[in-house]
């Protein structure tokens, strides 16, 4: 009896011992991640680029970068990417961990767009380095070269003006349409076409849509407006 006890006083002792050198830190999981590693590898970014993410998903480090300007093609990216790729290499073997990498390149644009340029990666069981480039396909048109392309055959539109939260617009017609009434049918469609221009482009404003007329010598007449109020969500033409 005397000898189990002295085996469970043993035991006490040394999981007291191992607890206290848990507790200092002289015992750590292998390729634990230390806390600063994602603070370093974010510090890479620079007046070029940003690193918005970091990932860990315990077999790859996944970066994100995005650049601050448009660049003009995939190889530029490529050069920035592959930097980040080799510094968050660095990191990751001065503190002992080994990982693959992959470093996304990508530019935000406005309205929810992007621009991806490609992706740098390390696979440490081959010692690869590899860069796979994005095609991207072309840019959809923007709200304002959407307006522009409402223009028909008895009118123009001449101008747009977007202010934050109202979308103005300018339509020229070809020949005296001889009534506001004509006018008003013109500028409702236009209206219209802009509204569901700026909802599918998840924008909401206040919208005008002027009806005008160039004449000789550059005389403008002006015949009405419709207008939209975002607040009531109705719509009216004055002329």
């Amino acid at each position: 009896m005397r000898v189990r006890y002295k085996f469970l006083f043993l035991f006490i002792i040394v999981a007291g011992a191992a607890a206290i050198m848990i507790n200092l830190g002289l015992f750590e999981e292998e390729d634990a991640a230390p806390s600063d590693i994602s603070e370093q590898i974010e510090a890479l970014g620079n007046d070029r680029y940003e690193i918005t993410k970091v990932r860990d998903d315990g077999n790859m480090y996944k970066v994100w970068i995005n650049f601050k300007t448009q660049l003009g093609s995939n190889s530029a990216a490529k050069v920035y990417t592959d930097s980040v790729r080799d510094n968050t290499r660095s990191i990751l073997m001065e503190a002992d961990i080994e990982r693959d990498i992959a470093v996304y390149g990508s530019q935000k644009l406005i309205q929810g767009r992007s621009i991806e340029y490609g992706t740098s990666y390390y696979y440490q069981s081959s010692d690869t380095y590899l860069f796979i480039a994005k095609e991207n396909e072309p840019e959809p048109p923007g709200i304002t070269e959407q307006i522009q392309a409402l223009a028909k055959a008895y009118y123009s539109i001449s101008r747009i003006e977007p202010s934050g939260d109202l979308y103005e617009i300018w339509i020229d017609l070809k020949t005296d349409p001889g009534s506001a009434s004509v006018v008003k049918i013109y500028t409702d469609s236009v209206y219209e076409d802009v509204r569901s221009i700026l909802e599918n482009e998840d924008a909401e404003s206040d919208i005008i849509v002027h009806g005008i007329r160039t004449g000789t010598g550059g005389k403008v007449t002006e015949y009405g407006a419709t207008y939209y109020y975002l607040s009531s969500d109705e719509y009216e033409f004055i002329e």
